[in-house]
């Protein structure tokens, strides 16, 4: 059991370090969605050119992949709070929501907003109906 235990706190740091530096990357991404933002009114018009955007659906699906990643660990965590110990879990789940809330913040994007909101509450759902 320790072991396992082990193996799963290797994941959730991994995946934190992943997700820590795809944060920065789209960080700087977000600049070009900025000046595309300055350059034009109206928002389907900025959405249009957005979307043009040679990396923006890289971006996009990497932010949800990301998010979902966040989601899943926590899941996982709060599912397994008997190994890890109730502080454990609680400090995992809260740097996950704290992790999970930079990305939203940082890619603001009313799209991969209501997508991660949606996707965290079939989390909580998942994890209450399944204990």
């Amino acid at each position: 059991m320790v072991d396992r235990t082990k193996l799963r706190i290797a994941v959730n740091i991994t995946v934190l370090i992943i997700v820590i530096i795809f944060i920065f990357r789209l960080a700087s991404y977000n600049r070009i969605l900025h000046q595309i933002e300055t350059q034009h009114t109206g928002k389907i018009v900025q959405a249009f050119y957005m979307i043009q955007e040679p990396d923006f659906f890289k971006y996009f699906v990497g932010g949800i992949v990301a998010g979902a990643a966040l989601i899943v660990t926590s899941v996982s965590d709060f599912w397994h709070r008997e190994e890890y110990g109730f502080m454990l879990t609680v400090i995992n789940i809260l740097v996950n929501l704290l992790v999970f809330v930079t990305l939203i913040i940082v890619y603001a994007n009313p799209v991969f907003t209501t997508f991660m909101i949606v996707a965290s509450a079939g989390g909580l759902i998942i994890a209450a109906t399944n204990n």
